[in-house]
């Protein structure tokens, strides 16, 4: 009879030469409005930039970051979405690209980042996923506006 796993405890998650991360995002400032084109129904906007302060579990990732928007919104307010995001710390920068997805409406944001550290971050990277809710949070600027999970781990 096949028998079922046995679940792991509470702190007996291994995780090798990872360190896990919870992220927040407050205070956005719109650096750069983007430039709009259309092809047909598409809505095609290329380098908006965004800035806000990030705050993470690790002190590694707490600084400024600075993410480059690309978007091809669809008539239902779904779009494909990809860019760069820097984010610079006290002792170093992480850089990289992120790809992501924007729900009907436009309201609800998915994206998965991968960004390689240099400075005292050298020899590391820095992989996650995000979810943002645009909304009435605008206004409240201490509130978070994204929470991101993933980690940090040796680049191969």
């Amino acid at each position: 009879t096949p028998t079922s796993p046995v679940p792991a405890t509470a702190g007996a998650l291994e995780l090798g030469a990872r360190t896990l991360v919870l992220t927040t995002t407050t205070d956005l400032v719109e650096l750069q409005d983007s430039t709009q084109t259309h092809d047909g129904d598409i809505v095609q906007a290329r380098d908006l930039v965004w800035q806000y302060q990030h705050h993470a579990t690790d002190p590694r990732l707490d600084g400024v970051l600075q993410i480059v928007i690309n978007y091809d919104m669809r008539p239902d307010g779904s779009a494909d979405m990809w860019g760069t995001e820097t984010l610079t710390t006290d002792d170093g920068t992480w850089e990289g690209p992120w790809t992501g997805t924007m729900a009907r409406n436009g309201g609800v944001h998915f994206a998965l980042q991968h960004l390689i550290g240099s400075g005292s971050y050298e020899g590391l990277i820095w992989k996650s996923q995000t979810y943002f809710e645009a909304g009435p949070e605008y206004t409240e600027p201490a509130l978070p506006l994204s929470v991101s999970t993933g980690w940090i781990e040796p680049v191969d």
